[in-house]
Protein backbone atom coordinates (compact mmCIF):
# COMPACT_ATOMS: atom_id res chain seq x y z
CA UNK A 1 0.00 0.00 0.00
CA UNK A 2 1.65 3.19 -1.20
CA UNK A 3 0.02 6.61 -0.98
CA UNK A 4 -0.02 7.94 -4.56
CA UNK A 5 1.61 11.26 -5.30
CA UNK A 6 -0.82 14.13 -5.57
CA UNK A 7 -0.51 17.85 -6.14
CA UNK A 8 -3.08 18.49 -3.36
CA UNK A 9 -1.13 18.63 -0.05
CA UNK A 10 -4.23 18.09 2.10
CA UNK A 11 -5.31 15.06 0.07
CA UNK A 12 -1.77 13.73 0.28
CA UNK A 13 -1.84 14.15 4.07
CA UNK A 14 -5.14 12.28 4.35
CA UNK A 15 -3.81 9.40 2.26
CA UNK A 16 -0.65 9.17 4.38
CA UNK A 17 -2.71 9.39 7.57
CA UNK A 18 -4.90 6.50 6.43
CA UNK A 19 -1.80 4.48 5.61
CA UNK A 20 -0.26 5.19 9.03
CA UNK A 21 -3.46 4.11 10.80
CA UNK A 22 -3.40 0.84 8.84
CA UNK A 23 0.25 0.25 9.75
CA UNK A 24 -0.49 0.93 13.41
CA UNK A 25 -3.19 -1.73 13.33
CA UNK A 26 -0.57 -4.13 11.96
CA UNK A 27 2.36 -3.32 14.24
CA UNK A 28 0.77 -1.87 17.35
CA UNK A 29 -2.79 -3.23 17.54
CA UNK A 30 -3.05 -2.36 21.24
CA UNK A 31 -2.90 1.34 20.46
CA UNK A 32 -6.05 3.41 20.00
CA UNK A 33 -4.60 6.16 17.82
CA UNK A 34 -6.24 9.43 16.97
CA UNK A 35 -5.89 11.25 13.69
CA UNK A 36 -2.29 11.61 12.48
CA UNK A 37 -1.20 15.17 11.76
CA UNK A 38 1.28 16.60 9.29
CA UNK A 39 4.74 16.81 10.82
CA UNK A 40 8.11 15.15 11.16
CA UNK A 41 8.69 14.82 7.43
CA UNK A 42 5.36 13.14 6.76
CA UNK A 43 2.48 12.39 9.11
CA UNK A 44 2.92 11.79 12.82
CA UNK A 45 1.07 10.58 15.87
CA UNK A 46 1.88 10.64 19.57
CA UNK A 47 0.36 8.53 22.33
CA UNK A 48 1.53 7.47 25.78
CA UNK A 49 5.10 8.71 25.41
CA UNK A 50 5.50 6.98 22.06
CA UNK A 51 5.60 8.61 18.66
CA UNK A 52 5.17 7.34 15.13
CA UNK A 53 6.15 9.11 11.92
CA UNK A 54 5.37 7.82 8.44
CA UNK A 55 7.78 9.57 6.08
CA UNK A 56 6.46 11.05 2.87
CA UNK A 57 8.46 9.24 0.18
CA UNK A 58 7.47 11.94 -2.28
CA UNK A 59 10.02 14.26 -0.67
CA UNK A 60 12.88 12.32 -2.25
CA UNK A 61 15.60 12.61 0.42
CA UNK A 62 14.93 9.87 2.96
CA UNK A 63 17.68 10.87 5.39
CA UNK A 64 16.40 14.43 5.42
CA UNK A 65 12.95 13.05 6.23
CA UNK A 66 14.36 10.83 8.96
CA UNK A 67 16.21 13.78 10.50
CA UNK A 68 12.99 15.80 10.57
CA UNK A 69 11.20 12.87 12.23
CA UNK A 70 13.95 12.64 14.82
CA UNK A 71 13.74 16.36 15.58
CA UNK A 72 9.97 16.04 15.86
CA UNK A 73 10.39 13.28 18.44
CA UNK A 74 12.91 15.29 20.45
CA UNK A 75 10.70 18.37 20.34
CA UNK A 76 7.65 16.39 21.48
CA UNK A 77 9.66 14.71 24.23
CA UNK A 78 8.68 11.14 23.34
CA UNK A 79 10.65 8.32 24.94
CA UNK A 80 10.09 5.91 22.08
CA UNK A 81 10.08 6.90 18.43
CA UNK A 82 9.12 4.75 15.47
CA UNK A 83 10.01 6.01 11.99
CA UNK A 84 8.30 4.22 9.10
CA UNK A 85 9.28 4.57 5.45
CA UNK A 86 9.09 2.77 2.14
CA UNK A 87 11.92 0.27 1.81
CA UNK A 88 15.06 2.06 0.63
CA UNK A 89 18.83 1.52 0.90
CA UNK A 90 19.15 4.69 3.01
CA UNK A 91 17.10 3.10 5.79
CA UNK A 92 20.24 1.33 7.01
CA UNK A 93 21.97 4.70 7.41
CA UNK A 94 18.88 6.02 9.22
CA UNK A 95 19.08 3.06 11.61
CA UNK A 96 22.78 3.81 12.24
CA UNK A 97 21.89 7.39 13.05
CA UNK A 98 19.00 6.36 15.29
CA UNK A 99 21.37 4.23 17.37
CA UNK A 100 23.45 7.33 18.18
CA UNK A 101 20.70 8.92 20.27
CA UNK A 102 19.67 8.24 23.86
CA UNK A 103 16.07 8.38 22.66
CA UNK A 104 14.85 4.90 21.74
CA UNK A 105 14.33 5.25 18.00
CA UNK A 106 13.46 2.40 15.65
CA UNK A 107 13.38 2.46 11.86
CA UNK A 108 10.82 0.34 9.99
CA UNK A 109 10.70 -0.57 6.31
CA UNK A 110 7.18 -0.57 4.91
CA UNK A 111 6.02 -3.01 2.23
CA UNK A 112 2.28 -2.72 1.74
CA UNK A 113 0.89 -3.22 5.25
CA UNK A 114 3.92 -5.25 6.36
CA UNK A 115 6.66 -3.86 8.59
CA UNK A 116 10.28 -4.95 8.83
CA UNK A 117 12.56 -3.62 11.54
CA UNK A 118 15.75 -2.18 10.03
CA UNK A 119 18.90 -3.02 11.97
CA UNK A 120 21.97 -0.79 11.79
CA UNK A 121 25.04 -2.22 10.10
CA UNK A 122 28.55 -0.73 10.41
CA UNK A 123 29.44 2.18 8.17
CA UNK A 124 31.62 0.72 5.39
CA UNK A 125 35.21 1.81 4.96
CA UNK A 126 35.94 4.27 2.20
CA UNK A 127 37.16 2.51 -0.95
CA UNK A 128 40.62 3.37 -2.27
CA UNK A 129 41.17 5.69 -5.21
CA UNK A 130 41.37 3.91 -8.55
CA UNK A 131 45.00 4.21 -9.72
CA UNK A 132 43.71 5.19 -13.17
CA UNK A 133 42.20 8.34 -11.66
CA UNK A 134 45.25 9.32 -9.63
CA UNK A 135 47.05 10.71 -12.69
CA UNK A 136 44.62 13.64 -12.80
CA UNK A 137 45.91 15.04 -9.51
CA UNK A 138 48.56 17.09 -11.33
CA UNK A 139 46.08 18.53 -13.85
CA UNK A 140 43.71 19.54 -11.04
CA UNK A 141 46.46 21.19 -9.01
CA UNK A 142 47.98 22.92 -12.04
CA UNK A 143 44.57 24.41 -12.82
CA UNK A 144 44.36 26.01 -9.38
CA UNK A 145 42.02 23.57 -7.63
CA UNK A 146 42.78 21.46 -4.57
CA UNK A 147 42.87 17.68 -5.18
CA UNK A 148 40.58 15.94 -2.66
CA UNK A 149 39.99 12.20 -2.30
CA UNK A 150 36.85 10.97 -0.52
CA UNK A 151 35.03 7.66 -0.90
CA UNK A 152 37.39 6.59 -3.69
CA UNK A 153 36.59 9.72 -5.74
CA UNK A 154 39.20 12.29 -6.76
CA UNK A 155 37.77 15.79 -7.10
CA UNK A 156 39.20 19.25 -7.53
CA UNK A 157 37.79 21.81 -5.10
CA UNK A 158 37.89 25.59 -4.83
CA UNK A 159 37.21 26.69 -1.28
CA UNK A 160 35.13 23.58 -0.74
CA UNK A 161 33.21 23.62 -4.03
CA UNK A 162 33.97 20.71 -6.40
CA UNK A 163 34.84 21.93 -9.91
CA UNK A 164 36.37 18.76 -11.37
CA UNK A 165 36.16 15.05 -10.81
CA UNK A 166 38.00 12.02 -12.10
CA UNK A 167 35.72 9.24 -13.37
CA UNK A 168 36.53 5.63 -14.17
CA UNK A 169 34.90 2.61 -15.72
CA UNK A 170 36.03 -0.61 -17.33
CA UNK A 171 37.16 1.36 -20.39
CA UNK A 172 39.49 3.71 -18.52
CA UNK A 173 39.52 7.09 -16.76
CA UNK A 174 38.56 10.63 -17.72
CA UNK A 175 38.31 14.03 -16.09
CA UNK A 176 35.07 16.01 -15.94
CA UNK A 177 35.37 19.76 -15.37
CA UNK A 178 32.61 22.11 -14.24
CA UNK A 179 30.12 22.87 -11.47
CA UNK A 180 27.10 20.63 -11.92
CA UNK A 181 26.38 18.00 -14.56
CA UNK A 182 25.37 20.44 -17.31
CA UNK A 183 28.57 22.45 -16.94
CA UNK A 184 30.60 19.24 -16.91
CA UNK A 185 28.86 17.98 -20.06
CA UNK A 186 29.51 21.24 -21.91
CA UNK A 187 33.19 21.19 -20.96
CA UNK A 188 33.55 17.55 -21.93
CA UNK A 189 32.13 18.33 -25.37
CA UNK A 190 34.68 21.12 -25.71
CA UNK A 191 37.78 19.49 -24.20
CA UNK A 192 37.10 15.75 -24.38
CA UNK A 193 38.25 13.26 -21.74
CA UNK A 194 41.69 14.87 -21.21
CA UNK A 195 41.05 18.55 -20.42
CA UNK A 196 44.24 20.55 -19.85
CA UNK A 197 44.99 22.59 -16.76
CA UNK A 198 43.69 25.64 -18.62
CA UNK A 199 40.21 24.05 -18.74
CA UNK A 200 40.28 23.57 -14.97
CA UNK A 201 41.52 27.13 -14.47
CA UNK A 202 38.66 28.48 -16.58
CA UNK A 203 36.24 27.08 -14.00
CA UNK A 204 38.40 27.85 -10.96
CA UNK A 205 38.61 31.60 -11.66
CA UNK A 206 34.88 32.47 -11.47
CA UNK A 207 34.36 30.19 -8.46
CA UNK A 208 37.32 31.70 -6.63
CA UNK A 209 36.08 35.20 -7.45
CA UNK A 210 32.62 34.36 -6.12
CA UNK A 211 33.94 32.79 -2.92
CA UNK A 212 36.35 35.64 -2.26
CA UNK A 213 33.60 38.21 -2.78
CA UNK A 214 32.02 37.12 0.48
CA UNK A 215 28.56 37.48 -1.08
CA UNK A 216 26.45 34.62 0.28
CA UNK A 217 23.70 35.56 -2.17
CA UNK A 218 25.83 34.57 -5.17
CA UNK A 219 24.50 31.32 -6.72
CA UNK A 220 27.90 29.61 -6.47
CA UNK A 221 28.09 30.54 -2.80
CA UNK A 222 24.85 28.72 -2.11
CA UNK A 223 26.64 25.43 -2.70
CA UNK A 224 28.78 23.37 -0.30
CA UNK A 225 28.94 26.11 2.31
CA UNK A 226 29.81 23.58 5.02
CA UNK A 227 32.89 22.49 3.06
CA UNK A 228 33.78 26.14 2.48
CA UNK A 229 33.65 26.72 6.25
CA UNK A 230 35.91 23.71 6.77
CA UNK A 231 38.49 25.18 4.38
CA UNK A 232 38.40 28.49 6.26
CA UNK A 233 38.90 26.65 9.56
CA UNK A 234 41.90 24.82 8.11
CA UNK A 235 43.43 28.22 7.42
CA UNK A 236 42.35 29.71 10.76
CA UNK A 237 41.57 26.92 13.27
CA UNK A 238 41.80 29.37 16.16
CA UNK A 239 38.44 30.74 14.97
CA UNK A 240 36.90 27.60 16.51
CA UNK A 241 39.35 27.40 19.41
CA UNK A 242 41.46 24.75 17.70
CA UNK A 243 45.16 24.44 16.92
CA UNK A 244 44.91 22.41 13.71
CA UNK A 245 42.41 20.64 11.51
CA UNK A 246 42.61 17.91 8.83
CA UNK A 247 39.57 17.05 6.68
CA UNK A 248 38.16 13.52 6.63
CA UNK A 249 35.47 12.01 4.45
CA UNK A 250 31.77 12.43 5.30
CA UNK A 251 29.57 9.43 6.15
CA UNK A 252 28.58 9.08 2.47
CA UNK A 253 29.83 10.47 -0.84
CA UNK A 254 28.92 14.02 -1.78
CA UNK A 255 26.04 13.91 -4.26
CA UNK A 256 23.81 16.82 -5.16
CA UNK A 257 25.81 19.97 -4.42
CA UNK A 258 22.63 21.73 -3.35
CA UNK A 259 21.99 19.20 -0.56
CA UNK A 260 24.03 19.92 2.60
CA UNK A 261 26.22 17.16 4.01
CA UNK A 262 28.30 17.50 7.18
CA UNK A 263 31.93 18.44 6.45
CA UNK A 264 34.00 16.56 9.04
CA UNK A 265 37.60 16.85 10.16
CA UNK A 266 39.99 15.51 12.75
CA UNK A 267 41.33 18.36 14.84
CA UNK A 268 43.37 18.98 17.94
CA UNK A 269 43.06 21.57 20.65
CA UNK A 270 45.90 23.71 21.94
CA UNK A 271 46.52 21.20 24.76
CA UNK A 272 47.09 18.48 22.14
CA UNK A 273 43.86 16.56 22.73
CA UNK A 274 42.04 15.31 19.65
CA UNK A 275 38.45 15.98 18.64
CA UNK A 276 36.22 15.08 15.70
CA UNK A 277 34.74 18.21 14.14
CA UNK A 278 31.62 18.51 12.03
CA UNK A 279 30.98 21.74 10.08
CA UNK A 280 27.64 23.06 8.88
CA UNK A 281 26.15 26.37 7.72
CA UNK A 282 22.51 27.37 8.05
CA UNK A 283 19.94 25.01 9.54
CA UNK A 284 20.41 21.48 8.26
CA UNK A 285 18.24 18.84 10.02
CA UNK A 286 20.66 16.09 8.93
CA UNK A 287 23.72 17.80 10.46
CA UNK A 288 23.72 16.29 13.96
CA UNK A 289 22.54 12.77 12.94
CA UNK A 290 25.11 12.57 10.11
CA UNK A 291 27.94 13.88 12.30
CA UNK A 292 26.99 11.40 15.02
CA UNK A 293 26.87 8.53 12.52
CA UNK A 294 30.41 9.29 11.37
CA UNK A 295 31.65 9.83 14.93
CA UNK A 296 30.31 6.46 16.11
CA UNK A 297 31.94 4.69 13.16
CA UNK A 298 35.31 6.42 12.87
CA UNK A 299 36.23 8.07 16.20
CA UNK A 300 33.91 7.05 19.07
CA UNK A 301 36.69 7.60 21.60
CA UNK A 302 36.92 11.32 20.77
CA UNK A 303 34.63 14.19 21.76
CA UNK A 304 32.41 15.52 18.98
CA UNK A 305 32.55 19.24 18.18
CA UNK A 306 29.76 20.66 16.01
CA UNK A 307 30.77 23.97 14.44
CA UNK A 308 28.33 26.46 12.91
CA UNK A 309 28.37 30.23 12.34
CA UNK A 310 26.82 32.52 14.92
CA UNK A 311 23.05 32.51 14.52
CA UNK A 312 23.00 29.05 12.92
CA UNK A 313 23.04 27.26 16.28
CA UNK A 314 19.31 26.59 16.07
CA UNK A 315 17.67 25.40 19.33
CA UNK A 316 16.78 22.11 17.63
CA UNK A 317 20.43 21.64 16.65
CA UNK A 318 21.48 22.13 20.25
CA UNK A 319 18.70 19.85 21.49
CA UNK A 320 19.76 17.11 19.06
CA UNK A 321 23.40 17.44 20.15
CA UNK A 322 22.44 17.16 23.82
CA UNK A 323 20.38 14.03 23.06
CA UNK A 324 23.33 12.07 21.64
CA UNK A 325 24.82 9.15 23.51
CA UNK A 326 28.28 10.58 22.88
CA UNK A 327 29.68 13.77 24.38
CA UNK A 328 29.04 16.58 21.90
CA UNK A 329 29.44 20.35 21.96
CA UNK A 330 27.98 22.98 19.63
CA UNK A 331 30.41 25.83 19.01
CA UNK A 332 29.92 28.95 16.91
CA UNK A 333 32.35 30.90 14.77
CA UNK A 334 31.94 34.58 13.75
CA UNK A 335 29.19 35.47 11.28
CA UNK A 336 31.78 36.96 8.94
CA UNK A 337 33.66 33.67 8.52
CA UNK A 338 33.20 33.96 4.73
CA UNK A 339 34.38 37.54 4.28
CA UNK A 340 37.39 38.35 2.05
CA UNK A 341 39.55 39.43 5.00
CA UNK A 342 39.52 35.83 6.23
CA UNK A 343 40.52 34.55 2.80
CA UNK A 344 43.34 36.97 2.13
CA UNK A 345 46.35 35.57 0.33
CA UNK A 346 46.64 32.18 -1.28
CA UNK A 347 44.22 29.63 0.08
CA UNK A 348 45.99 26.67 1.68
CA UNK A 349 48.75 26.87 -0.87
CA UNK A 350 46.45 26.42 -3.87
CA UNK A 351 47.85 27.95 -7.03
CA UNK A 352 46.15 31.20 -7.94
CA UNK A 353 45.26 31.25 -11.66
Amino acid sequence: MVAPLTADPERRRRLLAAKLRALLRTGWPEEAPGDPAAGGGGVSLEAGGRGWVLLDDGDGDLLHGFARALLWGLHRGVQELHVLAADHSDLVAAARQAACFALTATVWAVDGTSLRRVEPVPLPDEPPLDPQAARFREVIAAGGAEPVVEWGQLTGEVLGLPVARACTDEAGAWLEVGVGKHDRLANRMMWGDEPPAEAVAAVVVPVLDARRSGDLGHPLNQLCRERWLRVVLRRDPAMAGLAGLDPVGPPRPVGDLKVPLVAPALAHRHDGTAVLVGCSVGFDPTFVPSAAELHAARAPELPLLLVVPEGDDHPLTRRAASALRAVAEVRTVPKDWHQPARLAGRDLGQPTP
